[in-house]
C-alpha cells in the first residue's frame, strides 16, 4: 500500500503562488508541499501589504484621532478616569493615545512576526515533546502564515467598507467587520466579554481549521491531537487577552 509519504515523493512540487491557491482550495496539499520547503516569504508578503492597504485606509477615511476616541470610550475605566480630569489632560492623553495607535499599526507586521514564530515554537514543543512529531520550527512558521491567509479577507473586506462609506464614529479598529459575535454586541458590554466574543467567528474558526489541519500533516501526528493542541493553545491566547482587557 502506498503511504502518505510515497505520494508526496511523487507529487510535483508546488510554487509558492500555488501554495497559496490551494490554502484556499484544496489546503492537504498546501502542508504536503510545506513538508518539502519551509518557505513562508509569500504568505508573509501578502500579510505584510495587506495591513498597510488597510492602515492606511484607517488613516485616510477615519482618522487617528477618532479611532483614539473609539478606543478610550470602550474603556471603562479609562473613561471614569477621564470624566475627574481637566479638558487640558484628557485632550493630552487623545493626542498620545492616538500616537501609539497609528505607529502600532504600522508596525503590526513586525510584531505580528514575533508573535507567529512565539507561537509556532509553543506549538512546536507541543508536538513534538508531547505527541510525539517531528517538525521543525522554520515548517511550523510557514504552517502559521499559510493557515492565516483567510484573515487577510477581513482586513481586505473592512478596507472596501471603508472606502464604501462606513460612519467613523462607529469603526472599531480590532474588529472592523461583522464576522464575529463581538462586532454584535453593544459598545458598554464588559471588556472582557466582548474579547471573547470577538474571537467567535469565521476567520477563528477557518484559522483553526487550517492550523490543525496543518500540524497534523507537518508535524506527522493525528489530525485529533493537533486539534487538541491548537486549541489548547489558542484557548489560552484568548483568556490572557479577556483578562488583558478587563485590566483596562
Amino acid at each position: 500500500m502506498r503511504t502518505t509519504a510515497d505520494s508526496q515523493g511523487d507529487a510535483q512540487p508546488l510554487s509558492q503562488w500555488q501554495r497559496v491557491l490551494y490554502i484556499f482550495l484544496s489546503p492537504s496539499k498546501t502542508y504536503l508541499d510545506i513538508r518539502r520547503s519551509g518557505s513562508w516569504w509569500l504568505p508573509f508578503a501578502i500579510t505584510v501589504m495587506v495591513s498597510f492597504c488597510f492602515t492606511f485606509a484607517v488613516q485616510e477615511k477615519v482618522g487617528w484621532e477618532t479611532v483614539a476616541q473609539t478606543v478610550l470610550q470602550r474603556s471603562g475605566q479609562r473613561r471614569r478616569q477621564m470624566e475627574d480630569m481637566p479638558e487640558a489632560q484628557v485632550a493630552r492623553i487623545k493626542r498620545t493615545t492616538a500616537q501609539i495607535i497609528a505607529y502600532t499599526s504600522y508596525a503590526a507586521p513586525a510584531i505580528g512576526l514575533l508573535l507567529a514564530a512565539l507561537a509556532a515554537a509553543l506549538l512546536l514543543a507541543v508536538l513534538n515533546l508531547v505527541m510525539g512529531g517531528h517538525a521543525s520550527h522554520g515548517k511550523m512558521l510557514a504552517v502559521y502564515f499559510y493557515s492565516t491567509l483567510p484573515v487577510n479577507l477581513k482586513y481586505l473586506l473592512a478596507v472596501v467598507a471603508l472606502y464604501a462609506g462606513v460612519n467613523p464614529d462607529q469603526f472599531d479598529l480590532k474588529n472592523p467587520i461583522g464576522s464575529n459575535l463581538g462586532f454584535y454586541l453593544s459598545p458598554e458590554t464588559s471588556p472582557g466579554l466582548m474579547s471573547l466574543a470577538t474571537q467567535a467567528g469565521v476567520f477563528t474558526v477557518w484559522g483553526l481549521a487550517l492550523f490543525s489541519m496543518g500540524s497534523a500533516i507537518v508535524a506527522g501526528v493525528s489530525h485529533r491531537r493537533a486539534a487538541i493542541a491548537v486549541t489548547a493553545l489558542w484557548a489560552a491566547m484568548v483568556l490572557l487577552m479577556a483578562g488583558a482587557a478587563m485590566m483596562m
